[in-house]
This record gives C-alpha cells, structure tokens and sequence, in this order.
C-alpha cells in the first residue's frame, strides 16, 4: 500500500526515531533549571550570594532529576 507509512515504517527507512526533547524528563529538567537560573539572577542583581549559590545549586539539581528521570525510562533513549 503507497503512501500508508507509519512512524515505525519511517522510523526503519530514516534511521532512529527521537522524541526532540518531549519527554517528561526533559520537561522536568528545564522547568527546574529555569527557576534556578532566574533565582541565580536575581541573586546576582540583588549582590545576595545565598541566591547565588541556590542558582547554581538548582542547576545541579536540574541535571540530576533528568538523570534519574531518564534512568527510569522517561527520556529519550
């Protein structure tokens, strides 16, 4: 049949098929770096280092849940 192909038929004909960031642990990990990087900032306007240090540790934290979260089967690959 032409022109019937499904994902898994595209899939097989271009190569790996990847989610471009949709998943819930990519959301996750976003959502979390995003507070942490405005907390950094307003830390650094506000000349108020315990902000700072929060910034960069929720960044820290950002990458780990979307390890975890991908180590659980919630990303991409």
């Amino acid at each position: 049949m032409t022109g019937t192909a499904t994902t898994r038929d595209s899939v097989a004909v271009h190569g790996k098929y990847t989610h471009h960031g949709r998943t819930p642990a990519a959301w996750a990990g976003s959502l979390i770096a995003l507070v942490a990087f405005v907390v950094g900032c307003v830390g650094v306007v506000l000349i108020n280092m315990p902000l700072i240090i929060g910034g960069v540790a929720g960044l820290a934290l950002a990458l780990v849940v979307t390890q975890v979260m991908r180590m659980l089967g919630l990303g991409a690959d």
